[in-house]
């Protein structure tokens, strides 16, 4: 069967050619040219004058149309911080002169505890919150006095907001046990609410995952990982091995992990999409066993089906990129450009 490269279609440009390019990449330097050709020729067509890069976001089926051209896609959601913890909104300062006060302005609830500390939940819980006194536990945690329950029992106001989940606890995001907003509230197990612990100053650091060595005067970066200590590394500098600290917790810890420096950007990779496209496969080209021996037992080659493949924030290709209900009823698919 023949076979072209690359260098036969000179006048194809834009990302039409780097459709071809990566055609060409995937088979190891030549493509199908009867599985290839109308493929290119809708990307030369649907490509003319970069008619969708004037577009500032498309829906599914613009999406799939341009990953028939060639293009790389992704939606505006995916970002290269994406398995990083989510950033809470600081707590807008408000001082309640009343024991519970709704305040339209942010449209949060705020609740004067006993100690004078103040305890806040969104503003849709402020009838469920008055009906009780609220006091401080440790000042970490708002709580109120069940009376009707026997015995009496108290009750902590996440618990109050949030139903209670077999196995899991109410993790809350920023550390703050007072901060009841649903956007700082979510339900971790007990390991992962543990992940998620405030740094502590001791002798040597007030960076989580940080010590010194006094006999090298140098920083060393560590964290536990199913309960072994792994080292990360020595610093000279001690704001080097915070970050250090962050990044690998990121990587084990996720969404659940507690950063020295929770605003810094990581340097994760922009996810986004591309199409494999369809291709006849020679043999020796196989790298698995199995497909190799179904190539050589169908007279040398294989017929690979295009695939959707997905580029990951942490540098994984995933091959099958199976679409959910959200991604095919969105309208915020962008172009990717490197």
């Amino acid at each position: 069967m023949e076979t072209i490269k690359i260098e036969k279609f000179p006048s194809i440009e834009g990302v039409a050619k780097d459709f071809a390019a990566r055609a060409v990449e995937g088979c190891e330097g030549n493509i199908d040219l009867e599985k290839c050709e109308k493929q290119i020729a809708f990307a030369v067509d649907y490509g003319h004058e970069n008619a969708w890069q004037q577009l500032d976001t498309m829906d599914f089926g613009d999406a799939i149309r341009a990953l028939k051209a060639g293009a790389k896609v992704a939606r505006k959601g995916w970002n290269p911080n994406s398995n990083r913890p989510p950033i809470v909104p600081p707590i807008p300062t408000y001082i309640p002169t009343n024991r519970v006060e709704y305040v339209p302005e942010y449209d949060l609830t705020y609740i004067l505890l006993s100690d004078g500390n103040i305890a806040v939940c969104d503003g849709s819980q402020y009838e469920l919150v008055r009906q009780h006194k609220w006091t401080s536990c440790k000042g970490k945690y708002a709580m109120f006095t069940d009376n009707s329950s026997n015995p009496r029992k108290t009750i902590k106001l996440h618990n109050y907001i949030m139903p209670t989940m077999d196995g899991y606890v109410i993790d809350h995001i920023n550390g703050n046990g007072l901060d009841c907003r649903s956007v700082n509230m979510r339900y971790a197990s007990c390991k992962e609410n543990c992940r998620n612990k405030s740094s502590k100053c001791n002798s040597t650091s007030c960076y989580l995952g940080v010590s010194i060595d006094r006999s090298r005067n140098q920083w060393i970066a560590s964290i536990q990982v199913d309960g072994q200590s792994k080292h990360l590394g020595r610093y000279d500098d001690e704001v080097e091995a915070a970050i250090a600290y962050d990044n690998a917790a990121v990587e084990y810890y996720g969404q659940f992990a507690r950063l020295n420096f929770p605003n810094k950007n990581f340097n994760g990779a922009q996810p986004f999409l591309w199409l494999k496209p369809a291709a006849t496969v020679k043999s020796e080209w196989c790298k698995d066993p199995m497909l190799k021996k179904l190539a050589d037992d169908n007279g040398g080659t294989i017929e690979a089906a295009g695939t959707i493949c997905m580029f990951t924030a942490q540098h994984q290709i995933l091959t099958g990129w199976l679409a959910s209900q959200t991604d095919v009823l969105a309208e915020d698919w962008v172009i990717v450009v490197e």
